[in-house]
Parts: structure tokens; sequence; C-alpha cells
């Protein structure tokens, strides 16, 4: 199975492409540009340099958020085109589940997926990542937490802490945690599209597809203009600009 995986939750965004579950081929960028502007090109040269046609992919996936609004919105759009246009299953993969796959490097450890949600804040979720498991255990709520809101089951010694919400409040959690904490280095701590290849390609397996009418982003919370609408304030409402 050729699966192309696209994610724009973050300001690192990016495709890759799988064979089989085997990588076949990753492009992913981490600079202030518009994803809007960077996506299609990036998918368009790694179709390209992989000598693939778009007719011949199989399944869509992309990362759903949460995650900056305007991003969200522009991966999950392309997507359900591609997938409409293709008529290919279409998976849609939270970006916190994302950001825990392939976490297990031959022991048990704790995880925390935190994505920058601006004002001290993170998108969150807490996963238990086994030994030669097939997928992270999520053990939390999808939510919007700060740094001083996280806890450490602390079961199997130190929990590692993933995603750019990890980068930008590192000194927080380490205050925090102290020695219990583990902050991944920032090359290795953001998300690769290569992750959501991955939770797609196990949810695909498991029978779970999304139709292009019916997908969604998942925010977790109500947009600037939004909220404003509805008469309240938005937290966070600086995360809008991070597409």
């Amino acid at each position: 199975m050729l699966m192309l995986a696209i994610d724009t939750s973050t300001a690192t965004g990016g495709a890759a492409l799988t064979r089989d579950g085997h990588l076949v081929g990753e492009v992913m960028l981490s600079v202030r540009a518009v994803h809007s502007e960077r996506l299609m090109p990036a998918v368009e040269w790694l179709l390209g340099a992989a000598g693939v046609s778009v007719r011949e992919l199989d399944a869509i996936c992309c990362g759903v958020g949460p995650g900056s609004f305007t991003g969200v919105r522009i991966g999950v759009s392309a997507a359900k085109a591609m997938a409409y246009a293709l008529d290919v299953p279409l998976v849609g993969v939270s970006t916190l589940d994302a950001l825990a796959a392939g976490r297990a490097h031959g022991s048990d450890v704790e995880v925390w997926s935190l994505i920058d949600a601006r004002h001290g804040r993170c998108y969150s979720a807490r996963y238990l990542v086994r030994a030669g498991g097939d997928r992270p255990e999520l053990v939390s709520d999808y939510a919007i937490r700060t740094i001083a809101d996280l806890s450490i089951e602390n079961r199997w010694g130190r929990c590692l802490f993933v995603g750019d919400g990890a980068v930008s409040y590192r000194d927080d959690i380490l205050r925090s945690h102290g020695d219990s904490a583990w902050v991944a280095p920032q090359a290795l701590a953001l998300l690769r599209p290569v992750q959501v290849a991955m939770v797609g390609a196990a949810m695909l397996a498991g029978g779970i597809v999304h139709s292009p009418a019916t997908l969604v982003p998942h925010y977790l919370k109500a947009s600037a203009p939004e909220d404003k609408a509805a008469g309240g304030n938005a937290e966070g409402q600086g995360a809008e600009g991070k597409a």
C-alpha cells in the first residue's frame, strides 16, 4: 500500500510517502512560511523524487490537530480534496497521537505530547509506550494544560516530553519536574510527517476510515474569530498565526 501522509498542524509541516509501512521519502521544513504556499509543492517534489504518480496512491492520511487553527485547516482541506479526487481511503490522525508514535526504544516509557498553544499553555496528552508495543496507550484526555498541570506517573522512572511545546517550555518543565523529566532535543522533539503515516497506517489496518465529507479538524477550543462571535475571549489566540 502506497500512502501519502501530510501534516500542517505545527510550524514544522511536510509530507511523507510510505509503502507497506516502510518510509519511501519525507519532506519537512521548520521555517516561517505559510503552509498553503509550501504544502503542495512539497508533495509534488516528494512524489516526483520517488518516481511515483499521484494516481498510484492507495491512501491519504493527515494530521487533524490540535495545533495551529489555520495550519490544520490547510492540511485537512488538502487531504480531503486529494482523497475525494483519487477515490482512495482517508484517515485523520491526532497530532498528539502521532507525536507519541515511535518513541519506545527497547524500554517502557511515559510520554507527554505537547503542542505549543501560546501564553504558557500546550495542547497535550499523556501516553504509556511499552517496549515492543504496537501503539502508544493514551492515558489522559486531550486538553489544554499549563506545564504546572502536567502530572508524571513515574512508574518507569523518567518521563519523555516531545513536541514544539516541550521545546518552547523546556526550562519550565525541568523546573517543575526535575530529574523525572527528559525533554527531547529540538531536532528529535518535533512532529515528523512519517509519524502521522505510522499512526494512519495502523488505523487503516484496523478498519478506521474517514469520509472526506465529514472529516473535521480537532481544535480542542474555539478559534479567536469564533470565540469573539460568541462573545467570549479566546484563549491562546496567538496560535492562529502559527501557520
